[in-house]
């Protein structure tokens, strides 16, 4: 069995490191939010109806809809 320990170093820059990716996921959906266009089509994308959807999946999306109204 092999076990490799982490310094206290290695761990701390592990959580920097993921705290910098969480960090640059939200900047990007924020960007997208103050984006018009890719806002509308982000949105659009959930509330467009398919014929091939679930009556539960329709419902959701007309709900959705109204919210964004």
């Amino acid at each position: 069995m092999n076990k490799k320990i982490f310094s206290p170093k290695d761990v701390s820059d592990y959580a920097v490191a993921g705290e910098a990716a969480e960090q640059a996921e939200r900047k990007e959906y924020y960007d997208m939010l103050a984006d018009t266009d890719a806002r509308q089509k982000f949105f659009g994308a959930l509330t467009s109806h398919n014929p091939s959807d679930h009556k539960a999946v329709s419902d959701v999306k007309s709900k959705i809809s109204t919210m964004l109204e």
